[in-house]
């Protein structure tokens, strides 16, 4: 082992005297760098200390480094910090390099890696444990019984862990020192580094260390460092619950949601709320082979639910659909959507993550990173329960957020050893701080704090805007991004202003009186399956209709073809043919039998335009719209 480390000295060394020669695919090439198997980027692994505190100890880990090379030759470096913790940047750059500007992929050489506790044989993932702990309740006043639930998660997390030995070497201080040894060895002089969520936290501690290595910074949606674990939950989950007001007051604005809810939307969820809040809803959940099983659906998931919503304006009209048919009695919608957002699988309840969001690997990597433990955990959980009552009357509908890391971390094996680190200061290189007015986690409180603070600080806030707001495709802020990272050109104000629309495309409730109508309300039933949405094009995933039958997802040829069979997508109708969904595109759904009447009908939808087209026959008649199609 210290021969390896000695040989890794070597090549730091090695690199420092080349990195003037040759190009960056030359230098990694040399050092053994091959195509991923796995992602469009060559990929060089990197044998780590373990601990980087004690490297002489000879104990190692193997730490996977992906680069997307610049398709225009360009030789400056983009490091690439992703959100989590608990998330392989390599898993994740397909779908992040498909959203940046082709400008910033043709001239950037992007590198993005596998952070200790995402990959390998260093990976955090339990399965049958999560799934377990995030289906339990967490009852705020019963502390015996969440102690239990979380010791029995942390304990059975352990025990299906590939080296439980690595646990204490994952903390995001020896995550940027492992970023700082590929820079030497790749022979890279000076990067641009961008982090987004937790990735920031990532990106202001390697400033904070390495910042001589910076051409300059961008975070978005910010976490603020100098911070107790208490005082940052306390912030976001306050902030959480004006951000839903602030929703419920948007659906009343636009005339489908409000129509479609019937009542305020807080009343409806106040309703729901208080309906859960005395036991769970047993639901008959449908399954693909026709058989309906006994679901819950709790009180936590409809809070969970609530705050993951508030990420994005997609997600906030998604919740409120599921919201307003829920207030008509259908709550299947909100249990799929609970699925959904803790990775769990409708159909097997297994949990479903995957190296782009390990949920275990978030706790390993988060209670690592700060103060929560200590030798006397129930002690230390009861404590924060305590705390979360008192603060029930900052947050009554979204306290589950407040406590439910914390008592997680009050009974994980490592922990954080100061309650609290400095404040970024920043440098001599641009900041460029982003952040958004709705942002439920890393809330804009937290970035303007970061930008009174920075030396060199720029600042955009977007009104209405989601948790992350670069890479959305929008002007402000990815035009001022790319001005920076390709022209080293700082914005030209110190704090800018932009907005968008609250809530995302509303999807109203089922309409059946008109074969259009009732088509294309099929269409937007089906893609508000959080199931479909969620569907990565791995394999073939069956969803049991909301009211029997079932659909059959497969992807070829860049669609999603979807296979209705005597599917319920409403009570009132049973659909019997195929959608195929090429995304962003056109969505084409084709009806061969449908109950009580009979269709024969394809209609298509130009994603992009709007435009909507029907051809076929109702009950033998034909149906057309006058329009050609596009």
């Amino acid at each position: 082992m210290l021969a390896r480390l000695f040989s890794v000295f070597v090549l730091v060394v090695f690199a420092q005297m080349a990195t003037a020669q040759g190009t960056l695919e030359a230098r990694l090439t040399a050092l053994g760098a091959q195509p991923c198997p796995d992602a469009p980027l060559l990929c060089l692994t990197l044998q780590m200390p373990l601990d980087h505190a004690a490297p002489s100890n000879g104990q190692t880990i193997d730490i996977r480094f992906g680069v997307h090379l610049a398709t225009g030759g360009g030789q400056d470096v983009l490091f690439y910090a992703t959100g989590g913790p608990g998330s392989s940047g390599i898993a994740l750059s397909d779908g992040y390099l498909a959203d940046l500007d082709p400008a910033l992929t043709e001239n950037l050489n992007i590198v993005f890696w596998e952070q200790r506790g995402t990959g390998g044989n260093h990976i955090i993932l339990c399965p049958q444990a999560q799934s377990v702990f995030d289906l339990s309740d967490l009852p705020i006043d019963n502390p015996a019984q969440v102690i239990t639930t979380v010791r029995a998660y942390v304990a059975g997390c352990q025990a299906e862990l590939i080296d439980p030995g690595v646990l204490p070497y994952l903390s995001t201080d020896q995550a940027i020192r492992d970023l700082e040894v590929f820079r030497n060895i790749a022979g890279i002089a000076q990067v641009w580094l961008y982090g987004e969520s937790y990735g920031t936290q990532f990106a202001q501690q390697y400033a904070t260390v390495f910042g001589s290595a910076l051409k300059g910074l961008v975070i978005a949606g910010v976490v603020r460092l100098d911070m107790t674990f208490e005082a940052y939950y306390a912030n976001y989950t306050a902030a959480a619950e004006k951000i839903l007001d602030r929703v419920f007051e948007g659906c009343a604005e636009i005339a489908e949601c409000d129509a479609n809810m019937q009542v305020p939307a807080q009343a409806a969820y106040a309703a729901l709320e208080a309906q859960l809040a005395q036991g769970p809803e047993l639901l008959q959940f449908p399954l693909p082979n026709g058989q309906t099983v006994t679901r819950p659906l709790t009180a936590r998931m409809l809070a969970l639910n609530a705050y993951y919503a508030l990420y994005t304006p997609t997600a906030r009209a998604t919740f409120l659909r599921a919201l307003a048919l829920a207030n008509e009695g259908d709550l299947l919608p909100m249990l799929r959507l609970a699925y959904d957002g803790l990775f769990i699988d409708s159909l097997t309840l297994q949990s479903v993550a995957d190296q782009t969001q390990l949920p275990a690997a978030y706790f390993a990597i988060l209670c690592s990173d700060f103060v929560e433990g200590g030798p006397n955990s129930d002690q230390n959980v009861r404590h924060i329960l305590n705390e979360a009552q008192a603060f029930k009357t900052t947050a009554p509908r979204l306290d589950i957020v407040y406590y439910a890391d914390r008592v997680v971390c009050a009974e994980w094996p490592v922990h954080g050893t100061a309650p609290t680190r400095p404040a970024f200061v920043g440098g001599s290189y641009p900041t460029f701080i982003l952040t958004a007015d709705t942002d439920p986690i890393t809330t804009a409180s937290m970035a303007y704090a970061v930008f009174d603070q920075v030396q060199n600080g720029y600042l955009v806030t977007q009104e209405n805007g989601p948790h992350v707001i670069f890479g959305e495709g929008l002007p402000c802020p990815d035009v001022a991004v790319a001005q920076l990272l390709l022209r080293g050109q700082p914005p030209t104000v110190q704090e800018a202003l932009c907005s968008r629309n609250l809530i995302g495309d509303y999807v109203p409730l089922p309409e059946d009186a008109t074969p259009y109508l009732m088509l294309r309300s099929a269409v937007d039933a089906i893609l508000s399956y959080p199931e479909f949405n969620s569907y990565s094009g791995d394999g073939t995933r069956q969803i049991g209709c909301n009211y029997g039958g079932e659909m059959i997802l497969t992807q070829a040829a860049g669609t999603v073809d979807v296979t209705l069979t005597d599917c319920g997508l409403w009570s009132q109708n049973i659909f019997t043919g195929s959608l195929e969904y090429d995304v962003g595109n056109t969505a084409i759904l084709r009806i061969s039998a449908a109950n009580p009447v009979q269709y024969d009908l394809a209609y298509r939808r130009d994603l992009v335009s709007g435009a909507e087209t029907i051809v076929g026959t109702e009950n033998g008649v034909a149906v057309e719209t006058p329009r050609p199609l596009p």
